[in-house]
């Protein structure tokens, strides 16, 4: 069966990527050219952090990159552009009124352009702040809504003082970053200690949405239009990077020793053995080791563009048990999803399912209300909390009105997976009841595939797969997986997305997630002081 693939039109990133600060490489790069595709903006910061060929490991290195070191990945006028920029401090205006192919710019390019250098006009006026907004930042405590407006209100009243022109939203994007740099246990956007995105994409998008709508009449909500740092050119049909998010996603060379015919012989010997009935291998092979070492051949066929589940699952059958699944996931995100799910399990559950309360309580009867009395049932007749993995699922489809049904699906005996009709995306089967059960299937292109035998090694695996087998989240479940990936899981990589689109252009972070982080911290925030 064919599954349904992102577009892919770059080689993986090298693993140094995951140390560098691509954020403010990438920053370096989108203030000259704002309108840069996304996949060009990948591939540029990859060729600029790779030892083997430039080096860069942050923007003070950028003065000494050469015209030879990305003359092939950009046009020449966007070379000359960035080369004057990083050498010269001093912004020429001519650079922010031309397009990113050295076109003159647009129209909307003329009156979007800022005033001066950006960088020398970042002063937040903290001094004209209301008395409540600025007693409640100097206690590291959440300013209400109301505050926070104000203090949006009144820092885009000095950006658009008279005479300077709408401001670009790189400009913008200072101006959150230095707000939430001066008080960030006030406006930094996490989760139980795990930061959402840059950290300030929710005070970013509400001074885009203020200037928006100070502008609406001239500017056609360009701003809004163009809130994502990761837009790709109006010539590319997809923006989806393949790698996105992962550290390892194509290495470049094989193990030390090793060739393509051991590789070969590695993987016909992993499939004599899973064909004998030995899945673990036994004393004939160490299957673990040989997954590992043959990890570089895994990625080269799954990347194939010609990709086939069914080829796959004949080729690699170890890379569909929850141990190697899971291990072939680290070594391709550098993180341990298990290890990621198990923290979540002790701190942001709970959180989430206390929030939720509250909600259910403020709405009164409804979906969420249920899902809440379904959960503690649950976790009053199992006697621990293991309800709230599949819990925190169910409560997030609840909050943004998405599927569960698309994610999660139950039968009473393993026998009747065969009857269901599942999603081509992964999908979680319960065999019993969804909040009580510790038998669980995975099933990924409408296949059963992985036997796991509690809920949240179920959620790690199942979450494993969009990224293991380059897939985008389901349109019907785009918050949920979302969430996962930032505040569950801790993957927050500065560009990009993989959320199906459902209509018009994306921003690099969901909308809703953002509420509800907000709205997380906001509820975290009252509890500790009502205790």
């Amino acid at each position: 069966m064919q599954l349904v693939r992102m577009a892919s039109n770059s080689r993986g990133s090298n693993s140094s990527m995951e140390t560098i600060g691509l954020s403010s490489i990438e920053e370096a790069i989108v203030e000259v050219l704002p309108n840069l595709g996304a996949t060009k903006l990948s591939k540029l910061v990859e060729i600029l952090v790779d030892p083997a060929r430039v080096g860069v490991t942050g923007v003070g290195d950028l003065p000494f990159v050469d015209e030879d070191d990305i003359k092939d990945h950009l046009s020449r006028i966007e070379v000359r552009k960035l080369l004057h920029h990083w050498k010269k401090p001093a912004t020429s205006e001519i650079e922010n009124e031309s397009s990113a192919d050295g076109s003159p710019g647009s129209q909307s390019d003329l009156n979007l352009s800022s005033v001066g250098d950006p960088e020398e006009e970042i002063h937040v006026p903290w001094f004209k702040m209301p008395p409540q907004l600025m007693s409640a930042l100097k206690k590291e405590e959440r300013p209400s809504p109301r505050l926070r407006k104000e203090m949006i209100r009144i820092v885009v009243d000095g950006i658009l003082k008279p005479g300077n022109l709408q401001p670009r939203k790189r400009v913008l994007r200072l101006y959150a970053r230095e707000i939430v740099a001066a008080y960030p246990e006030s406006f930094r956007d996490e989760v139980d200690g795990e930061q959402v995105g840059t950290g300030f994409d929710s005070i970013l998008s509400q001074l885009v949405n203020r200037v928006d709508n100070l502008g609406r009449d001239t500017q056609h909500n360009f701003l809004k239009r163009q809130l994502s740092p990761d837009e790709t050119d109006q010539h590319t049909k997809k923006k989806i990077s393949d790698y996105y998010g992962c550290v390892n996603w194509q290495p470049s060379t094989l193990p030390k020793g090793e060739t393509e015919k051991t590789q070969s012989e590695k993987r016909e010997m992993m499939k004599e053995v899973y064909e004998s009935n030995n899945s673990d291998g036994g004393a004939q092979v160490d299957v673990a080791e040989m997954m590992r070492c043959t990890y570089a051949s895994q990625r080269r066929d799954i990347n194939n563009t010609k990709f086939v589940l069914e080829t796959c699952m004949e080729n690699w059958p170890y890379l569909f048990r929850r141990s190697h699944l899971l291990d072939h996931a680290k070594e391709l995100l550098g993180k341990d999803l298990m290890e990621k799910v198990e923290e979540s399990a002790g701190t942001k559950f709970k959180t989430i399912h206390s929030f939720m309360l509250q909600e259910a309580r403020i709405q009164g009867e409804g979906m969420i209300a249920d899902s809440v009395r379904l959960i503690d049932c649950a976790i009053k007749k199992r006697g621990d909390k293991m309800p709230l993995a599949i819990g925190t699922m169910m409560l997030l489809c609840n909050f943004a009105k998405e599927e569960f049904s698309q994610v999660v699906k139950s039968v009473k005996m393993t026998t009747d997976c065969d009857s269901l009709e599942l999603p081509g995306t992964p999908c979680i089967i319960a065999i019993g009841e969804p909040l009580e059960t510790d038998k669980f299937r995975i099933s990924i292109g409408k296949t059963v595939t992985t036997k796991v035998e509690n809920p949240l090694a179920a959620l790690a695996v199942w979450f494993s797969m969009f990224f293991v087998f380059n897939l985008e989240y389901p349109s019907e479940a785009n918050v949920l997986c979302e969430f996962m990936q930032r505040c569950v899981f801790g993957i927050n990589p500065p560009a990009g997305t993989k959320s199906a689109k459902k209509t018009g252009k994306k921003a690099s972070i969901n909308s809703t997630v953002l509420k509800l982080t907000n709205q997380l911290k906001d509820f975290q925030f009252r509890q500790m002081w009502e205790t």
